[in-house]
């Protein structure tokens, strides 16, 4: 499916501090011709500094609930409280290798997030859950903000 052209041309953020799922992310990235740039950021600092005082605005936003310093849910907090964030509407979702029922039922409570999935083991898993994520948004009506 092609993307629109004035659509969904902003990179995808990936918020992970594991330099091996990094790796992992960029080949299935590649071999799914995605065509979005990819934006890599170890901790959650440098994530918010990036969407605090950058254009354009992203395509998408996966991060992990378990960082250091700070996990993904205080970032995704901290993000919602920037008002430009939330005209420009972004969609975050949270990608980690465990997520308990416990877990989900607060992060949907008390923030506002577009998903939250759990990593799989399985590199051909993961490739397929990443494209599933990637045609989503890629068809998705959000506001069009200059």
């Amino acid at each position: 499916m092609a993307l629109p052209q004035t659509l969904h041309r902003g990179p995808i953020l990936i918020i992970n501090d594991d330099e091996d799922e990094e790796f992992i992310m960029e080949k299935i990235f590649q071999e799914l011709n995605t065509p979005q740039e990819r934006l890599y950021f170890t901790n959650t600092h440098s994530a918010f500094d990036y969407l605090a005082n950058n254009t354009p605005i992203p395509f998408l936003i996966i991060c992990d609930m378990m960082l250091p310093m700070e996990n993904g849910v205080e970032f995704k907090k901290r993000v919602d409280e920037l008002t430009q964030m939330k005209i420009k509407s972004i969609p975050f979702v949270f990608m980690s290798n465990a997520i308990s029922n416990t877990v989900i039922t607060d992060i949907y409570t008390t923030i506002a997030l577009q998903g939250a999935f759990e990593k799989p083991f399985e590199y051909t898993e993961l490739k397929d859950l990443v494209k599933i994520i990637l045609d989503y948004w890629s068809v998705c009506k959000q506001p069009v903000v200059n």
